[in-house]
Order: C-alpha cells, then structure tokens, then sequence
C-alpha cells in the first residue's frame, strides 16, 4: 500500500522535495520552466545561463534535476556540459539530465542522443509532455537507486543481483537492468557471465545494444574476426547506433586495418561530428595512417570545441602543433604553440606541453641539438612533476629518449607506464615495440664495425685479400648506423663506393 502511494506521489509531483537547475539564457524561458517546476512539486530552482555557471553550481550544491538547453552559450553547447559533467563525475548516477532543445536536424538529436541523457525535449512542448517525461525518467532513477550507489561503492556482485531483481520484478525496466548487469561484468572483466546474460536477452530479441554486447564479449575473448562480423552487420542495420561505429574501428585497429577503421570512424562523423572523443580517435588514426591534411582538420576542430573547457588536453594542442609542422606550416605551428601557453597558463602540464611542441618543431626543422636539449628538460620535468602527465604524452618522451640515445631513461619511463593502470592496450603495445627495438638496437651494436672502424676494415680487405664474411659485417654495419643517425647518406655512399671499387680489384662485381 505504501510502495503504491509513494509511485502515486511521484507521478502526480515527480520533482517533488528535488533540487532543480535550469540552465538557459533565456529569462522568458527560465521563468516558464521555473513555474513548471514548482508546479510539479520542486524544493526549490536554480538557474545558470552559461556552461561554466552549471559546473559552478554542481560543484556547490547537489541537484538532483538538470534541466539544460541544448544551445547554451557560445563556448559550451548542453551536450559539452553533459560530457563534461560525466567526465569530471560531478553528477552520480541518480541525477536525471534532461536536454531541452529546438534543434530538430538530425545530426543534432543524434549527437545528444549519443551522450545519453535521461531524456530530451524538443521545443515547443506542453507542461503536461514535461510532466509525462520527468515522470518516466523519475521513475527509473527510483527504481535503479540501490543498484545505482551499490555501484558508487564499488560492490559489482551485489550491483549485478539488484539489476537482474530489477528485470525480474519491474517488466518495463527489464531490459535496462539486464543491459546494465552485462555492462557491469564486462567492464570488470568477466565476459563469460556477460555471455551467459546475453544470450538469455538474445533468445527474446536480437536487440542492437545486446547485440553490440556481444561483440564486445567476443572481442575480449580474443574472438576479434567474430566480433567484427557481429558489429560490420550492425552498423549496416542501425546506422545511427553510434557505439557500435567506436567499437567496429577498434576491432579493425586490432586486426591491423587501420585504413578501414578510419573508414568506420568517418562514417560515424557524418552522422555526428560533435563527439570530442571520437574525433580525437580519428585524427590520430588519419596521422598514422599519413593523411596528415585530414587529421590536421579534425584537430583543428577539437582544439576549436574543447579551447574553453575544461576538456581541453595539452596533447590536443601538441598533436595540431605536430601536424602543421609535419607539413611545412611552421608559421602555423608557432602560432598553435602560442595559443598553448595563453590557454594552458597556470596548468601542472603548461611547461610541459610546450617543451613537447618545441622539441617536436625541431625534429621538423632538423634542429638535433636543440631537439636533444628539449629532451633533457622533458625527461627533468616528468621527474620532477608531482601532477600525472598523461600517458600519451609520456609515450612521447619514451620515444624521444629512444631517439636521442637516451636509453636508460627511456626504459625508466618505459617501466612507469607500464605500471599505470588501465593504460590503453595500443599504448602498452606501442611501449613493448620500441622496448623490442632498443633490444634489437643494442644487438646490431654488439655486432656491428663502428664508424670509425669501417674505413680501415674496407683498407684491411683490400691489402689482405677478398672476406666475403667481413665485407658483408662492413655493409650491414653501413647500413645499421645510417638507419639509427650515426651516420650521413653522403657519407654511407661514399663507404660503399670505396667498397664496390675494392671488390672490382678482385673481379668482384658489387659489394652491396
């Protein structure tokens, strides 16, 4: 009897005792959703007109409703609040956000669909259509509270038990806690119980998001081939199920088909361009893949969307400096790196990032020692830094340190990433690669004739008599110290010629 009027309450005051915050700049608005608010039973309203005041007020007070309009200001929309506010976790779970919004184009409702608010109205609607929805997105709140701070405290089992309750006892929210038991088993690490939840939901119905799961159960198994079969199908069948696009490029990434997960992030872009995210991924597959104008273009967008935020990463700016001077735009690259220390003045990572800029404009300009100096302060300054520099960006500094004969200190931050945890399996891939390089590096040392040595073996062969065994050291050696920058092609051709001219003497064709 109790449950039934405390369901009846809800429905009939479904903001009743909640704190609410309507973000808008509109006063006419505000006033209006204000009214409503009260109306449907709100303690009391608060307002903010800009993005920043919305992360102001969170921080300062717990609400347990937002109500935010799409176009916000002109530094942040709602969907970049709504990211951020995840991101920073400056909201839990049991807060209901709501998108208000007049943006009917596709690609808009889309995009704030994919950020997953609890709901989005679009303009003009009704009080009695704004009490229906917040009736429904209370409801579930209410519903999923236990498994939602059950969640917060870390206890996965007894979180996966209150879903699966949930399933059994609340048929409209059936679907809901079996989604959210199976992503509590694969984010811990337990696909085969994901699995076994999945194929329960898949014998109802061949639903997109258990099918996306299932893929993601398949992919952690090792089966990649199987979970890009499952996720190709999907994206062709629900092409507005955006995740499925991220999940589809990392299996091909995994699969080494960098080119077709370009592909598949591209797809996505067009139907939602505005995922910081994703465009950050798919700069960074344009860069590896070579197309630099293209990842300079999505970049450019980044740095544009997130320059205000506290989204903004120092490797956004870094990455954009890299490219225009990969391409000869240093102009372009300085202004970019003055852009860097305005934004990021006062930021744990400002010395940093610029040092990275600089070291990497003068890799681009051939500048060795200026390059290798920028190392030196890299390396003092990840040392020293009590703020954790992302791993990224140390990545960076593992390479260079590699690249600039550094190598003790490269394996130094070689073990510190290694340790970090959660690092992204292409990094810890990425990290293992140039660990094997180094190794392989020290061998070719071992074997190799040095510089110097190289003029007199090429002599001693000649006034001793033709060694096919060590004219072929000389030539491996050539190549060995050209290829790690010891050694000029000018003056690797010039070793060679004096080797073709030895082995002439003795009849001998060519030497290389």
């Amino acid at each position: 009897m109790h449950a039934a009027i405390t369901e009846t309450t809800s429905n009939l005051s479904p903001l009743a005792g909640k704190r609410i915050l309507i973000a808008d700049r509109n006063n006419v608005t505000r006033s209006v959703m204000r009214d409503t608010c009260y109306t449907l039973g709100a303690e009391s309203v608060h307002y903010a007109t800009s993005g920043q005041e919305v992360l102001r007020a969170v921080s300062q007070r717990e609400v347990q409703v937002i109500l935010c309009e799409y176009l916000l200001d002109e530094i942040r929309d709602g969907q970049q609040v709504l990211e951020e506010l995840r991101a920073q976790k400056l909201i839990p779970l049991s807060t209901i956000f709501m998108m208000i919004t007049a943006e009917r184009a596709y690609k808009q409702v889309v995009a704030v669909a994919e950020f997953a608010p609890d709901d989005y109205l679009i303009k003009p609607f009704t009080t009695e259509q704004f009490r229906l929805r917040l009736v429904r997105a209370n409801e579930k709140k209410r519903i999923f509270d236990h498994a939602y701070t059950l969640l917060e405290k870390c206890d996965y089992e007894a979180a996966v038990h209150e879903c699966l309750h949930i399933a059994e006892v609340h048929k409209r929210f059936m679907a809901d806690g079996y989604r959210l038991a199976i992503d509590i088993y694969t984010s811990i690490g337990r696909p085969t119980d994901a699995e076994e939840l999945l194929v329960h939901v898949l014998a109802v119905k061949a639903v997109p998001w258990a099918l996306m799961g299932l893929a993601i159960v398949r992919q952690r198994q090792g089966r990649v081939l199987e979970a890009e079969e499952i996720l190709s199908s999907l994206v062709e069948t629900r092409q507005e199920f955006l995740s499925a696009y991220d999940m589809l490029a990392l299996v091909k990434e995994e699969l080494g088909k960098d080119d077709e997960a370009l592909q598949v992030l591209e797809r996505a872009g067009e139907r939602s361009s505005l995922n910081v995210k994703r465009l950050r991924r798919t700069a960074d597959l344009a860069q590896r893949t070579g197309n630099l104008p293209k990842a300079e273009r999505l970049l450019k967008q980044v740095v544009e969307r997130v320059r205000d935020t506290s989204m903004l990463e120092g490797n956004d700016l870094a990455s954009l400096s890299n490219v225009l001077a990969a391409q000869g735009k240093f102009d372009q690259a300085e202004k970019v790196a003055a852009d860097q220390r305005r934004l990021m003045k006062g930021h744990p990572e400002q010395e940093f990032i610029s040092t990275i800029i600089e070291y990497q404009q003068a890799m681009q300009m051939g500048l060795r020692p200026k390059a290798d100096a920028a190392v030196g302060r890299l390396l003092q300054i990840l040392d020293e830094s009590d703020y954790p520099i992302s791993p990224r960006l140390q990545l960076q500094v593992l390479e260079a340190s590699f690249n600039h004969n550094r190598a003790d200190a490269g394996i130094a931050v070689a073990t510190r990433l290694a340790k970090t945890p959660g690092l992204e399996e292409r990094i810890l891939e990425r990290v293992q690669e140039l660990l094997d390089q180094h190794r392989r590096k020290q061998s070719g040392q071992r074997n190799s004739i040095t510089v110097d040595q190289i003029p007199a073996a090429i002599a001693h062969i000649e006034k001793t008599g033709w060694n096919d065994d060590l004219m072929k050291r000389i030539k491996a050696s050539i190549d060995f110290w050209q290829k790690n920058g010891q050694l000029s092609a000018d003056d690797a051709e010039g070793f060679r010629l004096s080797m073709d001219a030895v082995a002439s003497r003795f009849g001998i064709t060519s030497a290389t």
